[in-house]
Order: C-alpha cells, then structure tokens, then sequence
C-alpha cells in the first residue's frame, strides 16, 4: 500500500533538509502524479523545476553506498531510469563532491547502466499509437549503434509540443510501462555532447547521454567500443 493518497499527497516543493545528502531521482513529469504512483517506497518529495516539470525523488542517504543500493534496489522494481543525486547546503551538486577517497576508487561510473541478463520482456510495438502525441520513433525498431540523449520520461505517450523543441525524438517504454524519450541519432561523441548541451541550455537541466545498439540501450563504452571511438 501506498504512503500516500489524496489525503496525505506527496509533498512538492517542501524545503530540503540541512547538511549533505544523496537521495534517488525517479521521474520527472510535467503534471503531478497521482499520489499512489510510488507505492513500493517512501518517503518520496517532489520539487517544481524552472523548465515546468516536477522532479520526484525518494530517500535521504548520508552514504554512497547506501545510494547505490537503493538506487538498485529501486531499479529493480522497474524504475530503470532511478538515478544518484547529491545535495550539499540544499544546492544540488555532483554526487562525486560527497564521496569519500575510498568511494571514488571502488566505485565504477555511475551512468552506466546496470547488465540485465534475464531475457528482455516482449514489448508491444503498438504502445506509441496515441495520433495526438509528439511525432517520434520507435527505439525498439532503431537498427545500428547510436548515442543519444534523453529528455525526459513520461507516464504515458506525451501530447506535450515541447519536445518538439527538441529535434528527432525516439522513445522508448520502459519495463515500468512509462515511456522515455530522448534527441537525436549520433555516431560520434562531439556531435551527441552537442546536443545534450543545447538539451541542457533550453529547459532540460538534466539531459544525459545514452547509447543503444539494435533497439537495446547499452553501455557509453560499448558504444564507443563498436563505432571505433578511442
């Protein structure tokens, strides 16, 4: 059961606590979401960004590796997109700033994601039918190795024009049943890190790099390794 409902809603906008802290961003939406949406953890707050769009997080982790077990954790429930954030005096930093000198060596990359050896679920390919969403493409049908970057996650197909700001949108629907959209369809790392900073610069503060070989999101470096990038 939930922690919360429409009588006890998620708080949005509450100030954040004192001192330094990790906790796990997993989503981001343009309206609300209902109050049940997270119903396999608490606490879970939500904060209202510049560009419109209110971010969702959960827990509040003095240590990295209590994160990154959550982060898992979480990922695990089908938020596959569940990632670290660090605050330090309530100003988001990196998360790198926080960790201690024995965190920094044992810990590999944080953004790559995590290895699924269990088969890939079928994906119905019928899911992106919604004749009023933003026109884009399915990644689950994207033959060949691209980076791009991803510009949000939505509960359902997006009839937001927004992301038409953003130029050759893919999505993609996530094993939570949401449905990840991202920008662009890049060969080389100059080109992709371009587009995450335009991304960046126009209302997407948190847009990142993905890669994806044959409709299945795989590591930066496995990316790089089959297009030749040293």
């Amino acid at each position: 059961m939930s922690a919360y409902s429409d009588a006890n809603p998620i708080p949005i906008g509450l100030p954040l606590p004192e001192g330094s802290f990790y906790t796990i961003q997993v989503g981001a939406f343009r309206l609300p979401v209902a109050n049940n949406t997270f119903n396999q953890f608490a606490p879970v707050y939500a904060e209202r960004q510049t560009n419109g769009f209110i971010r969702y997080s959960t827990g509040f982790f003095s240590s990295y590796t209590e994160a990154i077990q959550a982060r898992n954790d979480i990922r695990q429930m089908g938020y596959a997109d569940a990632f670290i954030v660090a605050y330090k005096d309530r100003e988001r930093v990196r998360y790198s700033e926080l960790m201690t000198a024995a965190e920094r060596a044992s810990t590999n990359n944080d953004a790559t994601p995590p290895t699924n050896t269990a088969p890939a679920p079928t994906v119905d390919l019928t899911y992106y039918s919604d004749p009023l969403a933003v026109p884009a493409s399915l990644i689950e049908k994207t033959e060949g190795v691209f980076f791009t970057v991803q510009v949000g996650v939505y509960a359902k197909p997006s009839r937001n024009t927004i992301l038409n700001t953003y130029s050759d949108l893919h999505v993609e629907k996530l094993a939570s049943g949401q449905i990840r959209y991202a920008s662009g369809k890049f060969q080389t790392i100059a080109d992709v890190v371009k587009q995450r900073d335009f991304c960046r610069a126009n209302g997407i503060p948190d847009a990142f790099i993905t890669a994806y070989k044959n409709g299945k999101r795989i590591s930066i470096p496995e990316a790089k390794k089959e297009l030749g990038i040293q």
